[in-house]
């Protein structure tokens, strides 16, 4: 049995889709689409505000509950993960071992990756602090866990904002146009 394989050999002059034109006049309606490009803004709160409110998404983890859930910047818990519900439990010989902590990172990953959530803010400066006050390293549920999520491509850090050059605003310092003379134009919104 042979197989046919069709291609299709395309003109090098003609250009793909060189007919299409975009519409100008196009709303975008999904509001994670500008946290994704790292567009949309992000609550700054003050410098030594705790807990920390700059972020779009943010993962919690408690190890002695062993939960894990994404938050967002709204307050809203998004994707919730634990060991002890009953469809994970079944298959898990403890609930808080290091193995069940592997385990409950497969599983959040893999729900993050079906919702669209692939970065995500986590805030390990405080974790570190505790850890070097301690003079230990973390624990194994803790490496495991964020072992599970690193493999699934998970990164642990949301991508920077984009730094618009001009400001919104009134520039009261800038030239004012108050004492000009008022000029027609055709178009007042360059495009």
């Amino acid at each position: 049995m042979s197989l046919t394989v069709s291609r299709c050999y395309c003109d090098s002059q003609v250009k793909a889709n060189s007919d299409i034109k975009a519409n100008p006049l196009f709303e975008n309606r999904n509001p994670r689409a500008l946290e994704r490009m790292g567009i949309a803004r992000k609550v700054q709160g003050w410098k030594f505000q705790a807990p920390r409110k700059d972020f779009y998404h943010k993962l919690v983890y408690d190890k002695i509950k062993m939960t894990a859930y994404v938050v967002h910047s709204s307050g809203k818990i998004v994707i919730e993960a634990s060991t002890k519900e009953p469809a994970v439990l079944k298959y898990l010989y403890k609930h808080n071992d290091v193995s069940a902590s592997w385990n409950l990172g497969q599983l959040l990953a893999r729900r993050m990756l079906e919702s669209g959530i692939t970065e995500v803010f986590y805030d390990a400066e405080n974790k570190v602090t505790e850890y070097e006050a301690e003079g230990s390293k973390p624990s194994e549920k803790i490496e495991a866990f964020f072992s599970a999520l690193k493999d699934n491509a998970i990164k642990l850090s949301e991508p920077e904002p984009v730094k618009f050059e001009t400001v919104p605003g009134i520039n009261y310092e800038g030239y004012t146009r108050l004492g000009e003379r008022k000029r027609y134009q055709e178009d007042y919104q360059k495009l």
